[in-house]
């Protein structure tokens, strides 16, 4: 096995390395070495390297990246003494990465020298703990940037996942040099009263001096090297104050012993465990076999608290069995190679530990364990292990006694709470425990009652940088995390400070102390004031005000508003513009440009507002907005217009998508629901009054001022979110150049011409009653198809920063979230259209409606029109009905913090609408027609809202924008495509007809609605069936408990705990 040993000469670390990760933070740091005048002689180090033979070239996805291979001593990377060197190999392909130089015990000397001198010249008590700490958090901002090529060094290195790495390692080192950091100049003593209130004593915690960490973190001196040799040395020698050491209980001994027989040096040892899951039937079931196969799978079971023994109540013990089967095959799907896309599990770190965890697989199978999977061994090359589980395990067995370190499962039975505590404490180990329970008495009991550093009660192998970590009996000495970890790396030193009344000797010897330090020396004592520079804030939280929220809501919400009014605004304009240029044909592509257009943008926005912010992202919609319906009021051809709504729609998707973003980062998500009622409320006050207000416009000042009205409103929402918009992003410190090079050109493209040339084709097909063979069609959705394929090439392989990660897709959640968005909107738009053409074409031969009635029917459904007041009436109760859905949807999650449940009922309620709409005809009760569409739109917007929020609450905060981006993409494709389902023959010539022509024409548009709202049943029910997998996530009630929530996702995701 490799090792990395570091001399520290600071006062915490933690961690597990492997030989990569720990070596590009070196040359990150411009300044390693805390001394004021060295900062030249690393940039010179920086400069040489590449000419040095201690430095190789390594092929990253991300590009060739230069690393150093020698030994990091007295801030130079040099050869090793003896010129030994150590092969490093790629585990997953079983190909050599490159050399390394091998320390030898001279080489730990000579760091060792290094480290003393530095603790005592430049370091140590010559640096004040803010100090310490600003180099710590400028360690924790370098590693943070190099995130991606440090993640894709540990996937060569060790075969770990680049996304495990990233997102779970490296993002929880940063966080622990973080909290350390704070830490740096608050490890402060006590005031301790002595006697009278003439003396007092106080104490002084004061760094040990030099450390040898064997998995460093901060690395001033690196040397690599085999435990045998560099960890003896260490351990050995005499002038190293401290050792913390991760590994296998056997070599923990011998340091021990090392540290013992040199010069009694604290230690710090994290050894082996054989942690136990218990589970008793007041369980959740399901919940308990999740975190039982994340604890022994997750990295391969390469982990010191891996829960390698489970054991299960007799009653529900072949059930268990069941599920834990099913989850180790999910596993093992997502097991290969840690550079391909959707990986999450990694190989045996090498060929040595791979064969060891075969030998314990066929040793269980000899000792008579049941194989419930697994079993046989990986084919194909890189040394992976398949999750296997044997069953019906006993306390005698070596599998279920010793520590394999892979991913074996040993699962036994019990029947008695007594019993399955001794099971569990029946080993020689006592790092971590974990029992799954709903018994709150039964929890304390057993708690208490096992022999473990850390018991996770209905969770697992969930670590915290605040919370102490270690074991018991020989798991381990010492506690890392927390403030318990400082104790391991301080020696308390008591100050005492006597009263100045003088004592003869004899009362001087009975008073005798072992130090006497005047209160000001102790002042005269500390490191000179030397000016720090500022410390950059580790994380932020987006709390406003109630008054700037008030502000950030108005300019986001003015901008939706404003995309609202201007919908209804040109819908009351296709008649007038098309006789204006005498073009009528064509006035319908002026709705059809805009939409395609906004389906097509739409979802590059998510991307682009975390690139640019979303102040920046808003900014640039609203400008495309603005500008095409500037374009819209100069247009001096039909042609030139329809193009000016090609580039509003370019702006309109983008106010929607990244104001609904934006709300995302301000509110907690059991009270998001609520806003995006408030929201839609204000949507639907735009589209109501937009028809009237459009229709005054073009009547009094004509068409063209209904478009350049909109401009001051537009103005004055830009100028509220320019000044009052802010919403912070995590700090990328980068110039507009960088930013720019950070879009996914190709991937926003290919997107482009994909969904357009899809909703084109479709749009022509049915507005121009093209065939399906037609040139024009056939080949528009060849084109989609090419484009399609091209996309996900791009984003999967190509693409840094991928517009639409399809890895969001492969997730559950978010996958049907996308697909209930599409059923729901492309529903909701069929019956938006098509409703009113009921009751224009079917209901006027059910009461012998007056002709002025008729009239007007006609008249306003002339080219392309929208149906008239009176027939919009009847749509009233369904505009009402979303506004009240979405705002109950919103409280009930409010009120809960649930929304499964919700979701379901919602979906449901939309399938009962679809269905009694289905059985309309021409003598259907009033009062059936308004309840039916009461259901729809009640359910619809319910659904969406529960959607959105289960939506953000399944993924990464990272990807909060992104996945909002992917859901408006499918809501706004169903959009396009429920329209385009409608019928659009006019229904002006009907009242024209003789009664018993009327007659037929009626019952023929009956026939054909009849078939329309038969359709959206079987969609309403495929909604439903989307909905089902929906997960139920927890909500969020403040910002702290969404940052908690957000923490243990990625623990979750991607965290490794030893």
């Amino acid at each position: 096995m490799r090792r990395v040993f570091g001399l520290y000469n600071c006062r915490f670390s933690r961690g597990r390395a492997s030989t990569a990760l720990f070596r590009r933070p070196l040359y990150s740091l411009q300044h390693p070495v805390p001394s004021i005048s060295d900062r030249g002689n690393f940039k010179n180090l920086l400069s040489t390297m590449a000419n040095s033979s201690l430095s190789t070239s390594v092929s990253l996805p991300s590009g060739k990246t230069l690393i150093p291979t020698g030994l990091f001593i007295n801030n130079e990377f040099v050869a090793s003494v003896t010129g030994d060197t150590i092969v490093t190999v790629n585990p997953s392909t079983e190909e050599t990465i490159c050399t390394v130089q091998a320390a030898s015990a001279k080489d730990v000397d000579l760091a060792v020298q290094a480290a003393r001198k530095a603790f005592n010249t430049t370091w140590g008590k010559h640096v004040s703990g803010t100090q310490r700490g600003t180099l710590l958090y400028k360690l924790a901002d370098l590693i943070e940037r190099d995130a991606q090529v440090l993640a894709e060094l540990e996937a060569l290195d060790n075969g770990k996942p680049v996304a495990v790495a990233r997102d779970g390692d490296i993002v929880d080192s940063v966080g622990c040099l973080r909290y350390y950091a704070g830490w740096a100049d608050k490890n402060h003593g006590q005031t301790i009263e002595v006697n009278d209130d003439t003396k007092m004593a106080y104490t002084r915690h004061e760094p040990i001096g030099v450390c040898g960490q064997m998995f460093p973190a901060g690395v001033l001196n690196c040397v690599p090297s085999l435990g045998s040799v560099g960890g003896a040395a260490l351990s050995e020698h005499p002038d190293v104050d401290k050792i913390a050491f991760t590994g296998s209980t056997v070599t923990g001994r011998k340091i021990m012993a090392a540290a013992a027989a040199s010069n009694l040096k604290k230690v710090t040892l994290e050894l082996g465990g054989k942690s136990p899951n218990i589970v008793f039937p007041s369980a959740d079931l399901q919940q308990a076999a999740n975190w039982a196969s994340l604890g022994i799978f997750f990295n391969q079971g390469q982990d010191c608290t891996a829960g390698s023994r489970v054991y299960v109540h007799s009653s529900i013990y072949e059930e268990f069995l069941g599920l834990m089967a099913k989850n180790a095959a999910e596993f093992e799907k997502v097991t290969g190679d840690g550079f391909k896309e959707g990986v999450s599990g990694g190989p045996i770190v090498s060929q040595t530990q791979r064969d060891k965890v075969w030998s314990y697989i066929e040793k269980g199978k000899s000792e008579g364990a049941r194989v419930v999977t697994g079993g046989q061994k990986w084919e194909g090359k890189g040394y992976f292990v398949r999750p296997t589980i044997f069953a019906d395990t006993t306390q005698n067995m070596k599998i279920v006694q010793e520590e394999i370190f892979g991913p074996v499962l040993c699962v036994s039975k019990f029947e008695t709470e007594e019993e399955v505590i001794a099971l569990a404490n029946d080993t020689t180990y006592g790092l971590g425990a974990g029992l799954h329970s709903n018994d709150a008495n039964q929890i304390h009991r057993v708690v208490n009652a096992l022999n473990a550093g850390t018991v996770w009660v209905n969770q697992y192998n969930i670590l915290h940088n605040n919370v102490p970590f270690g074991g018991y009996k020989q798991s381990g000495i010492g506690r890392e995390l927390g403030s318990y970890a400082l104790k391991e790396y301080t020696n308390i030193k008591a100050w005492a400070e006597m009263s100045s009344t003088p004592v003869d000797e004899r009362q001087a010897l009975l008073s005798k102390t072992n130090t006497v330090v005047s209160v000001q020396e102790y002042g005269t004592a500390s490191s000179s004031g030397a000016s720090t520079p500022s410390v950059i804030k580790p994380s932020t939280i987006n709390n406003p005000s109630r008054a700037d929220l008030i502000w950030i809501l108005g300019g986001l919400w003015s901008a939706v508003f404003l995309g609202a009014l201007d919908t209804t605004i040109v819908a009351t304009l296709v008649s007038p513009i098309g006789s204006y240029f005498e073009k009528s044909h064509q006035a319908s592509y002026l709705g059809t440009s805009y939409l395609l257009s906004v389906c097509c943008f739409t979802p590059l926005y998510g991307r682009l507002s975390d690139i640019m912010g979303r102040k920046g992202a808003m900014l640039l919609a609203l400008s495309l907005f603005g500008t095409g319906t500037l374009l819209c009021g100069m247009a001096n051809s039909m042609e030139f217009l329809i193009f000016a709504r090609a580039i509003a729609g370019m702006g309109g998707g983008g106010v929607m998508t990244v104001s609904s973003i934006s709300v995302t980062d301000i509110i907690p998500l059991k009270q998001r629901g609520l806003y995006q009622g408030l929201a839609n409320i204000l949507f639907g006050l735009g589209s109501g009054i937009g028809g009237p207000v459009g229709g005054w416009i073009n009547d009094t000042l004509g068409w063209r001022a209904a478009f350049l009205i909109q401009i001051p409103i537009l103005i004055l929402s830009a100028i509220v979110i320019t000044f009052k918009v802010n919403i912070k992003l995590p700090e990328t410190k980068q110039t507009a150049r960088q930013k720019l090079a950070r879009i996914d050109y190709a991937g926003s493209f290919t997107l482009v011409v994909c969904v357009g040339s899809l909703l084109l084709g479709l749009s022509l097909k049915t507005s121009e009653d093209l065939e399906w063979s037609s040139l024009t069609v056939t080949g528009l959705l060849c084109l989609s198809a090419v484009f399609a394929v091209a996309f996900v090439s791009v984003e999967a392989k190509w693409a840094p920063e991928p517009v639409m990660p399809l890895r969001l897709l492969t997730m559950r959640t978010p996958l049907f979230v996308a697909l209930s968005n599409f059923c729901v909107s492309c529903n909701a738009f069929a019956m938006l259209y098509n409703v009113p053409l009921y009751f224009s074409a079917v209901r006027m031969n059910s009461a012998s409606e007056s002709g002025k009635y008729l009239e007007t029917r006609g008249h306003s459904l002339r080219a392309n029109a929208q149906p008239n007041s009176y027939v919009g009436l009847h749509l009233l109760p369904n505009a009402m009905a979303v506004s009240c859905g979405s705002v109950f949807a919103g409280w009930m999650m409010r009120k809960t913090g649930k929304l499964y449940w919700l979701t379901l009922s919602s979906a449901i309620g939309v399938l009962l609408s679809a269905s009694l709409i289905s059985f309309w005809n021409e003598s259907t009760h009033k009062l059936h027609l308004w309840l039916d569409i009461i259901f729809g739109g009640f359910g619809m917007s319910s659904l969406i809202t529960s959607t959105l929020i289960a939506l953000i609450a399944s993924v990464d905060k990272k990807d909060y924008a992104v996945a909002t981006g992917i859901s408006y993409l499918f809501r706004t494709t169903g959009q396009v495509l429920g329209i385009i389902q409608s019928i659009r023959h006019s229904t002006a010539i009907i009242p024209t007809l003789e009664p018993s022509l009327r007659e037929v024409a009626v019952q023929s548009y009956q026939r054909a609605l009849t078939a329309v709202f038969t359709c959206q049943v079987v969609l309403a029910f495929l909604l439903l069936l989307c909905c089902t997998p929906i997960e139920e996530n927890p909500l969020p009630g403040s910002h702290e408990e969404q940052e908690q929530q957000e923490r243990l996702r990625r623990e979750r995701n991607g965290r490794v705990s030893a």
